[in-house]
């Protein structure tokens, strides 16, 4: 099964600069049009004054919006040096920028997106190459982001310890039932920065192992049609899979193939490996083959590298299994799969493997007096036992999705589904800031990551 793709191209060349300067002299360029530095009008780069521009490099640089995606600039530049070493874009809300895109070299025309910036704002950015020893630098441009699309209302945000906020960006969708969607990110005060709809609900988005794409899949019970897409950044390319029996999650790989969750015949859900590149399905693991049952609803997918393993939960029999990529048994975790004492839970979605023996949990709970839980588990392998090391009980109850993801800073991003609130817990289990969404349905499962640019962020896929 091939994919269906679909390009589109951003608006035309908006704004063109080349200068030339001395180290330490004043920097000056020309725009398509003549708007005064720091104006904007969407879709429209102008060429500042009076910046520096180390090296005698001269730049022609031009900008645009991508069609599809109205947060994502598109810049694109030559520069008069046979050969780069190395070069980025600097970008960010004023001339102190922030933000940096790395430029692929390889790209034409030094193509690159730049991403993380809010709708509705102005932006400055630069080019900064490295040729041998020279450095060089652009003049300042602008770019003006679009207007934030309709129906994404801003969610409420309560920060309380602004200094421990692991900050970043926000992976996560708008789930529920129909052509719902969209797929969104936020960036650290929960302003949302891309945001791209599609023709399918969705319950859940995860970035390419390379960072250059967003992975789509929808929701897709037994009698639907699975559908999974694979976005460009920034937009324009789309790459559409249907993909029957299908459904609820996946999960990226190195090599770029994803795991996903399929309806077996047996009637019990298996697990399988998608390779995008000839569209081929393979049967890696039946549930059933754990735990016996013919009913089972498997709702979340965790690759973990370290190992070339998966875990995933099967919500009907309250059981985490662990498999290797090639399809064998390791481990069973709570209720008919189990194979390792010392648990005790009632349902569960999120999964974050932190090693090969410790793993954090998201609990459902029973969705009345049993309230949702995160708690983390160390596991002995050998002994065939699992130790509790805490749990956290943040008096909610959400009867579907949730999540859990451990930062890098050992900070806690917990996501209650169904109740439209993510908070955010430093190491102590204390609340450093919560959002919480009134969006008309409910968010299924989020990331976090520091940059949207490159692999995934630390303890996730490590």
């Amino acid at each position: 099964m091939g994919p269906s793709a679909n390009a589109g191209s951003g608006g035309g060349i908006v704004a063109t600069g080349g200068m030339s300067s001395s180290l330490g002299g004043a920097g000056s360029g020309t725009a398509g049009a003549p708007v005064a530095p720091g104006a904007g009008m969407a879709g429209m780069s102008t060429a500042g004054t009076g910046s520096v521009s180390p090296g005698n490099c001269t730049f022609n640089v031009t900008s645009s919006l991508s069609e599809k995606i109205t947060s994502v600039g598109l810049v694109d530049f030559s520069v008069d040096r046979a050969q780069l070493d190395s070069a980025s874009i600097e970008f960010g809300l004023d001339t102190s920028y922030g933000a940096s895109a790395p430029v692929d070299l390889m790209a034409a025309n030094h193509h690159t997106p730049l991403l993380g910036m809010k709708y509705g704002h102005t932006y400055h950015f630069k080019v900064v190459a490295q040729a041998g020893s020279e450095r060089c630098e652009s003049a300042d441009y602008t770019l003006q982001t679009g207007p934030l699309p309709n129906g994404l209302p801003k969610p409420i945000l309560t920060t309380m310890a602004p200094d421990k906020v692991f900050g970043g960006f926000t992976i996560t969708e708008r789930w529920g039932t129909g052509k719902m969607g969209p797929s969104f990110i936020f960036d650290k005060d929960f302003d949302y920065v891309w945001m791209y709809p599609g023709e399918d609900d969705v319950i859940r988005t995860r970035m390419s192992f390379d960072g250059k794409a967003m992975w789509m899949r929808n929701t897709a019970q037994t009698d639907g049609t699975g559908v999974v897409r694979r976005v460009s950044m920034d937009g324009l390319k789309e790459d559409r899979w249907e993909l029957p029996h299908t459904t609820h999650d996946l999960a990226v790989i190195p090599d770029g193939h994803v795991g996903l969750v399929g309806h077996a015949t047996s009637g019990c859900d298996e697990i399988l490996d998608f390779n995008p590149d000839d569209g081929t399905l393979t049967s890696l693991f039946n549930a059933k083959e754990a735990h016996g049952n013919t009913m089972c609803h498997v709702n979340y997918l965790a690759y973990f590298a370290g190992d070339d393993s998966f875990v995933f939960s099967d919500y009907d029999a309250s059981s985490l299994i662990k498999i290797t990529r090639h399809g064998e048994f390791v481990w069973g975790l709570n209720g008919d799969a189990s194979t390792i004492s010392g648990t005790s839970w009632v349902h569960e979605h999120g999964v974050h493997i932190l090693a090969p023996d410790d793993l954090l949990v998201f609990s459902n709970g029973d969705g009345g007096a049993q309230k949702s839980l995160v708690f983390e588990l160390k596991l002995d392998v050998t002994a065939k036992t699992a130790t509790e090391l805490w749990r956290y009980d943040a008096d909610q109850n959400t009867t579907f999705g949730g999540d859990v993801q451990k930062l890098a800073n050992g900070n806690l991003l917990i996501t209650y589904s169904s109740s439209g609130v993510i908070q955010e817990l430093d190491p102590s289990r204390a609340v450093v800031q919560q959002a919480t969404f009134d969006i008309g349905s409910a968010l299924a499962y989020t990331e976090r990551r520091l940059s949207l640019y490159g692999g995934p962020p630390p303890k996730i896929y490590e």
